[in-house]
Formats: C-alpha cells, sequence, structure tokens
C-alpha cells in the first residue's frame, strides 16, 4: 500500500473510512432531515392577534397553533378577569385546539381598561408557548360595527368629482352655442 503522509498506517486507514462513510452519513442526516424536519417545523407554535390596535370595550380574537388536541389559555392583563376568565392574576380565554393543533379564542377587553400596550401570552396542554403579542387598546369610542367609511368615502369622492366634470362641461357647451 501507498501511504504518501507521515500518519500511521492505522491512523491513515480509519480517516480514509470516515471520508466514504462520512460522505455516507452526510447524505443521510440530508434525507433525514428533509423528510422529518418538515413535520417538526409543522409542529411549531405560532400566536396572532386581531385586530392587533382595539378600542377599549371591544374584543380581540387569538388565533395560533400549538400541539393537537390540547386544552390551552391566552392571557393578557388587557383581558377580562373574573373567576372564569383568570390565569395567574390576568384576563384570559380558554381553548382546545384540534387535530391540527389549530387554536381561536376569543377575548373582551373591559370598557374601563386603560389605553397602552399590553402582551398577550399562551400556554397549551400545561407548557408556555414562549410567544408574546402586544395588543394596543385605545380609549372607548364609538362603537366599532364592523363597516369601514373607506369604500363609502371613496364612492363620495367620485361622486363630487363626477358632479364637477359634469358642471364644467355643461357650462363649456353653453358658452360654445352662445358664441356661435
Amino acid at each position: 500500500m501507498n501511504v504518501t503522509s507521515n500518519l500511521p498506517h492505522d491512523v491513515w486507514v480509519f480517516r480514509r473510512a470516515l471520508g466514504r462513510s462520512g460522505c455516507a452519513l452526510f447524505v443521510s442526516g440530508i434525507v433525514v432531515m428533509t423528510v422529518f424536519g418538515t413535520s417538526a417545523a409543522a409542529q411549531q407554535a405560532s400566536l396572532h392577534v386581531t385586530p392587533s390596535v382595539v378600542s377599549a370595550g371591544g374584543s380581540v380574537t387569538v388565533r395560533g397553533t400549538c400541539e393537537p388536541n390540547a386544552p390551552g389559555v391566552v392571557f393578557s392583563n388587557a383581558f377580562f378577569e373574573d373567576p372564569t376568565h383568570d390565569f395567574a392574576g390576568e384576563g384570559a380565554a380558554t381553548f382546545m385546539s384540534d387535530a391540527s393543533g389549530n387554536f381561536s379564542a376569543v377575548a373582551q377587553i373591559p370598557s374601563s381598561k386603560a389605553p397602552g400596550t399590553y402582551s398577550i401570552g399562551a400556554r397549551c396542554g400545561g407548557g408556555n408557548l414562549g410567544i408574546s403579542l402586544s395588543l394596543r387598546v385605545t380609549s372607548g369610542g364609538l362603537a366599532n360595527t364592523g363597516r369601514s367609511i373607506t369604500a363609502f368615502a371613496a364612492l363620495g369622492m367620485a361622486l363630487v368629482v363626477m358632479g364637477t366634470l359634469t358642471v364644467v362641461v355643461a357650462r363649456t357647451r353653453r358658452q360654445m352655442t352662445t358664441a356661435n
């Protein structure tokens, strides 16, 4: 055997074998991570709040993912608190995740809640999700009926522009007919 290094023969044989099997192990690791890594990533916890800005007296929906078929709770100092809506001294709303781990909970914001930014957290199946969201509470005003005035404002502006154009065209025609 022609060994060109200064390494002892046993070390050289080990390094050569490791090179061949190391490549096979690397490829096997990539395959395992691809096949099984996707399902592990899909089971990561998530948490979302809608809307993220709410008037005092309103409500929010907290959605997320956690372990499947597990009871849980979303909690915040911004949420309504009473003996049935309490988690460790904070307002809370309970949920049960479905077979895919998805959950949804609606939480009320008291009308007396001071404006400010509050944290929202969640626990599922006995463990903390480790995710914190921010919720901004604004002073209570008129109740939100769910209708946006943006579409009505756009329609109103379009009607004003069309009316102005109609008046301008009518005056121009009138001036042209009296000039002839």
